[in-house]
């Protein structure tokens, strides 16, 4: 694969890992805080506090979330970026 090509789909990869990483951690952390989150005004009124979402669904949603992320190879950046 040319050099281009290459450093364009790490960049890809990297950046989508990221996002789904990110949105799971947000989701863990809004579970993490379930319990707390209905005795403070500002987040009263989240999914989790309000029983919207249930634990089921939170935990299925990490999973779908971290499992979604493309797998990355170790050494994949600096095979891309040494080519």
């Amino acid at each position: 694969m040319a050099a281009g090509g290459c450093l364009i789909s790490a960049f890809l990869v990297f950046v989508l890992d990221t996002f789904l990483i990110l949105r799971a951690g947000c989701v863990i952390n809004d579970f993490a805080d379930r319990n707390f989150d209905g005795t403070v005004a500002r987040t009263q009124n989240c999914p989790f506090a309000t029983g919207k979402v249930s634990t089921r669904k939170a935990l299925l949603l990490i999973l779908a979330l971290c499992g979604s992320c493309p797998p990355i190879p170790a050494g994949y950046a600096t095979r891309c970026l040494c080519c």
